[in-house]
């Protein structure tokens, strides 16, 4: 689905706290973009927990008060602590309260110089289509996830939300309960817990994980929110977006290479939108797949010989 139409230049929300290296190469790699200087930057700074964060937290905002080459730059300092859940909720909400759509960022994402241009124009090609509930520039590592090669699109739709660079629209936004009144209901249908694991069986347990107080995490209730609205989140095939952040910098993030990658292609732009309504089958179960528990080889061969029985005692049993 080719587009022409004007794109709207969406403001930008970015959330930091004590992460001023990580920061500033956020801010370095989003000021390079082609659409930098029309874009609109809002910067959201998080409060110190205590004394051990103070000196981070002061570095972050001397690095933030050093921007330019944007439109405009606006920055949001707070003296409490509100972890980031609460931040980018009522952050987001905030931009929303004036604009019809929003990009955001974390302070660990470094973007390619087309990146605000896709997601511009994501936002407007999708923003009247109601089984679209975001969009992202993130897509993961080849190394765990290969697109077919007759795969004709640049991009995919996918019930899976990712946190690594979003955008959205107003009307979305307000779709979401972030109370999660509707979890008791939820997790006792087995066919919503199925439709809700199309996106990866893990997607359940961190939502029963962000219920029962042990993880504070308002991506998992933005994702149920897809699910529920029958919506997906559309990926470009090829990633716009490294993280840096899996190096034990971050409060959420443990050090790991699983979803990263080693460098950026800033020569590749999407041009060829896929339909919102086509939800490709092979995509989807390989998108599915990168996110399994993968066993080991002993568990893989045994799980083969446990198939194999069952097979063998089927086949028996139908024999007269």
């Amino acid at each position: 689905m080719k587009s022409d139409r004007f794109v709207q230049y969406s403001p930008v929300a970015l959330f930091v706290f004590n992460r001023p290296h990580h920061t500033k190469a956020t801010l370095d790699a989003l000021a390079k973009n082609v659409l930098a200087r029309e874009t609109d930057l809002h910067i959201f700074c998080d409060g110190p927990r205590g004394e051990n964060d103070e000196s981070a937290v002061n570095e972050v905002a001397s690095v933030v008060s050093n921007v330019s080459g944007f439109a405009s730059i606006t920055i949001k300092r707070s003296d409490a602590n509100l972890g980031l859940a609460n931040s980018i909720i009522a952050g987001v909400t905030e931009i929303l309260d004036f604009s019809e759509r929003v990009i955001v960022l974390e302070d660990d994402l470094i973007t390619t110089s087309s990146f605000l241009s896709y997601m511009n124009k994501a936002l407007n090609i999708y923003s009247q289509v109601d089984n679209v509930f975001s969009v992202t520039g993130y897509t993961l590592p080849e190394t765990r996830f290969d697109i077919p090669s007759t795969y004709q699109y640049d991009t995919f739709a996918n019930p899976r939300f990712s946190s690594w660079s979003w955008g959205t629209w107003k009307s979305r936004w307000k779709k979401v309960d972030w109370s999660m009144a509707y979890f008791s209901e939820f997790i006792l249908d087995p066919i919503a817990r199925r439709g809700f694991a199309k996106g990866g069986d893990d997607l359940i347990e961190m939502l029963q994980a962000q219920k029962d107080g042990k993880i504070d995490s308002w991506a998992i209730r933005f994702s149920y929110a897809h699910f529920e609205n029958n919506s997906y989140c559309i990926y470009p095939r090829k990633t716009l977006v490294q993280n840096i952040g899996f190096d034990g910098s971050g409060v959420h993030c443990k050090p790991s290479t699983r979803f990263s990658h080693a460098q950026l292609d800033n020569n590749w732009i999407p041009t060829c939108f896929s339909p919102a309504t086509f939800v490709d089958a092979e995509v989807s179960r390989r998108f599915r797949y990168s996110f399994e528990r993968r066993p080991g080889k002993v568990k893989r061969v045994q799980r083969k010989i446990e198939r194999f029985i069952r097979n063998i005692s089927s086949i028996l049993r139908r024999t007269p």
